[in-house]
């Protein structure tokens, strides 16, 4: 049995670097997202904006807002920028109506 040349062992595809991109931009935003939820930086802040009442319905919009971000629109555009793929092949584009109102459904105005 021969070697193995050092060349071949690590040859990857196209599809094998999106694959990776796409698990590490998910893995990164789901990490950034967790940890910054569940801070005492970000508890304190929503303490500080927010009164008594209100506090834990704002806590709780903030943090689906910035979920919307890190783990939507911010793994969208990296995976857009660094392969061939468009927002339409990934299946984003609206089937009925407008652009506009899809976002507008998706941010939660209902």
């Amino acid at each position: 049995m021969e070697p193995l040349q050092a060349n071949t062992m690590f040859q990857f595809t196209e599809n094998d670097y999106i694959t990776c991109i796409v698990i590490l931009t998910v893995l990164l935003s789901f990490m950034t997202y967790w940890f910054t939820i569940h801070s005492n930086v970000f508890h304190k802040w929503c303490t500080r904006n927010f009164n008594n009442k209100t506090e834990k319905f704002k806590k709780i919009i903030v943090g689906r807002y910035f979920g919307f971000v890190v783990l939507g629109l911010i793994p969208l555009s990296i995976i857009e920028l660094f392969t061939n793929y468009s927002i339409s092949s990934l299946g984003i584009l609206p089937t009925q109506g407008s652009l506009s109102e899809s976002l507008f459904l998706d941010l939660g105005f209902r």
